[in-house]
């Protein structure tokens, strides 16, 4: 049984929840310095530009969680 009711879990409760860095670096289980890695390289979620601020937009890590899978099939 998958076990739902976790800090991570609960940090995507709601998909128009704005996350700084270190709230999707929690979710993603990596540290803040590889979760700005990921972004600043492209590699990452959609970033808001909010004043000064950047924030990450839950619905918009989730999405990208899902473009992360990897074709085993292929050689």
């Amino acid at each position: 049984m998958q076990q739902t009711d976790t800090p991570a879990a609960r940090l995507a409760d709601d998909p128009d929840r704005l996350w700084n860095y270190r709230e999707f670096a929690a979710w993603a289980g990596v540290a803040e310095r590889t979760a700005r890695d990921w972004i600043a390289r492209g590699n990452g979620p959609r970033v808001l530009a909010i004043g000064k601020h950047r924030r990450i937009r839950v619905g918009d890590a989730l999405t990208w969680l899902d473009t992360r899978y990897v074709n085993r099939d292929v050689a």
